[in-house]
């Protein structure tokens, strides 16, 4: 049996994968629940699921496709 495995990313990871976005701004989208939320990993870290993060590119990849 496979346990359903979730890959967290942190935010260096993060910002890569959405072109170098500051924390400023994924705070902002956070707070205007436009993104997805953190998780808090520790005292003094946190990160994103991945799958979610991944959803969240191909959602907005198809609402720009149709404009």
């Amino acid at each position: 049996m496979k346990l359903n495995e979730t890959t967290i990313i942190r935010f260096p990871a993060l910002s890569k994968k959405l072109g170098d976005v500051s924390r400023s701004t994924i705070d902002r989208w956070e707070q205007s629940k436009y993104f997805p939320k953190r998780i808090k990993l520790g005292k003094n870290s946190v990160g994103w699921r991945l799958d979610l993060i991944e959803k969240w590119i191909q959602e907005r990849s198809i609402s720009n496709s149709g404009e």
